[in-house]
């Protein structure tokens, strides 16, 4: 006797398509769920050549590691070449970063800067925590406070912020991002938004998109890099208040560890 795999009545067929379609539902969402997940940024290993003060000061190298959606973001700056020999000072930051499902969010950040006078050392310290449920960010040293909200980055990590948003194709324009200093918050207002530029680069030619954007007192000028995971080719950072611009421009291309 053979059994049937379909109903035999037009009735049963109708919930036979029905129950079908349930049970399948799940996995259709789950699927439609997993395309609107964000690409995050992966893991990365570059080094920037840091100009300002009219000369080429030297080096600093940036990192990026995730686990899961925990990352951090840490940088060495320091003097190359004949420039050490008036010029010693150095930094690193530790920033933490997450990566979500639809945003990319500041958590942290502190820095330690080694200055020198002469032959002796002084070596400042900055740190921003969040507290209260995440909800204001504390500057430690100064016991300063300021109200936390998603679009907060510090001048080293809103590059990658920005990074991630064009990563996305996500509206920068909306994106309310604010720029969190030592003396304040500076809310973000873009006048070029990923116009096509080709960019000189030590290490040869690249596609790029420009972004210029700032308040009151800094102007910023950003060159991404489509073909490589919009990855940050230039940074130019103008700082109305003290008269000074410092550039980092990617040495040579950056490690990506991409699936």
């Amino acid at each position: 006797m053979k059994h049937r795999l379909y109903p035999k009545s037009s009735a049963d067929k109708f919930v036979y398509i029905i129950a079908a379609l349930l049970l399948s539902l799940p996995l259709l969402l789950n699927k439609a769920l997993a395309s609107e997940q964000a690409q995050p940024i992966p893991d990365f290993d570059a080094t920037f050549l840091v100009h300002a003060y009219g000369v080429d000061l030297g080096k600093s190298r940036h990192q990026l590691h995730c686990e899961q959606q925990d990352c951090v973001l840490t940088t060495l700056s320091k003097p190359e070449g004949w420039v050490k020999i008036f010029f010693k000072d150095s930094a690193e930051e530790t920033i933490q970063l997450k990566q979500t499902a639809q945003s990319i969010l500041w958590q942290g950040y502190q820095k330690q800067a080694t200055r020198y006078k002469g032959d002796d050392a002084k070596i400042k310290s900055t740190t921003y925590q969040l507290e209260s449920d995440d909800q204001q960010i504390v500057y430690l040293e100064k016991k300063r406070q300021w109200p936390w909200n998603p679009g907060v980055f510090d001048a080293t990590s809103i590059a990658y912020a920005i990074q991630w948003y064009a990563l996305n194709h996500k509206d920068l324009a909306t994106a309310q991002l604010v720029l969190q200093t030592t003396k304040e918050q500076y809310p973000i207002k873009f006048s070029i938004l990923a116009q096509p530029e080709t960019l000189k680069l030590k290490y040869g030619k690249e596609s790029s998109q420009k972004y210029r954007f700032g308040n009151q007192r800094f102007e910023i000028d950003l060159w991404l890099l489509p073909e490589k995971q919009y990855f940050p080719g230039k940074l130019r950072i103008y700082d109305r208040e003290e008269d000074k611009t410092i550039v980092l421009v990617l040495e040579k291309a950056p490690k990506l560890q991409t699936s």
